[in-house]
């Protein structure tokens, strides 16, 4: 009997509610394992109570989704009736939260997402804000953070967003966050001094960059190899308690029908049963 677990986003008014499967869970975020196959309460008594998330309710609603599809749900930059800024948002939230869950596969799919965004080439800065709330969350070693320094070195032409558009800063307010603009300072400077072309882009390439690789056999067993772990039929579909989508600040694409495949991802990935016993966990890519 597989064991089903409700994640509820933060909101203290028609929270989110969205029911996931536990072995999916805890394969995916080493959080959660700890607190459900650990020596935690939840873990010796499955919670009757849903377990409350750090997120708001779309941003809940991407880490449910990826869960059963490997795909981040949200519209492209430059989509019509889609605003850069919602993309960058959803994006960089989500990746917050990966980060607090220890949630190595989506923080991936977080970076890889970013180079495909701008095939079009059009590219599309990402807002102080984001980047500010990197600075914030304390992950300024982060590779999101990492990949913003070098998008911004990069692609910058000097124009700061102001109220939604993109001009010179002509009012001499501070707008970027202080280390962010301290280190795109360092970069120019640098730059100017040894006369070498440090606004190459290395951004838009290769997203391994920014994957943050243990080593080579890591990189080649993950992201050149893509085995899909969602192969099979669908028994059970992930579902939604919450009726009304909570207001937002950003929005997502509509739901799809979600997958989840569980036969297969067992067969192919160990995780722990339900007597507790110990087996290995493979790392996501």
């Amino acid at each position: 009997m597989r064991t089903i677990i409700k994640l509820e986003s933060k909101e203290k008014r028609s929270p989110a509610s969205f029911a996931v499967h536990k072995a999916l869970l805890c394969f995916f975020s080493p959080h959660h394992d700890k607190l459900l196959n650990g020596n935690f309460i939840e873990g010796k008594n499955l919670p009757d109570r849903p377990l409350v998330v750090n997120a708001g309710a779309n941003v809940l609603k991407l880490f449910a989704t990826w869960f059963y599809t490997g795909t981040i749900h949200l519209s492209a930059p430059g989509t019509a009736g889609h605003d850069y800024r919602e993309w960058y948002t959803g994006m960089t939230k989500l990746y917050i939260l990966g980060d607090a869950l220890n949630c190595v596969a989506l923080l991936r799919s977080v970076i890889s997402a970013q180079p495909e965004a701008k095939s079009s080439n059009n590219l599309f800065m990402p807002p102080t804000s984001v980047i500010g709330w990197i600075s914030g969350s304390s992950l300024e070693s982060s590779q999101l953070y990492r990949y913003y320094t070098d998008f911004w070195t990069a692609h910058w032409d000097g124009e700061i967003e102001i109220n939604g558009k993109w001009q010179i800063d002509v009012d001499g307010k501070d707008r970027l966050p202080e280390n962010f603009a301290y280190r795109i300072l360092m970069r120019r400077l640098e730059e100017e001094a040894n006369r070498f072309d440090i606004r190459r882009c290395v951004c838009c390439g290769d997203p391994c960059r920014y994957h943050g690789h243990e080593n080579e056999t890591e990189r080649k067993a993950t992201c050149e190899s893509s085995p899909d772990a969602f192969a099979g039929e669908s028994e059970e579909t992930m579902n939604s308690d919450d009726e009304s989508d909570p207001e937002s600040e950003w929005g997502t694409e509509s739901d799809a029908e979600l997958s989840a495949g569980l036969d297969e991802m067992e067969r192919k990935n160990q995780g722990k049963d339900d007597a507790g016993l110990e087996v290995e966990r493979i790392k996501a890519a």
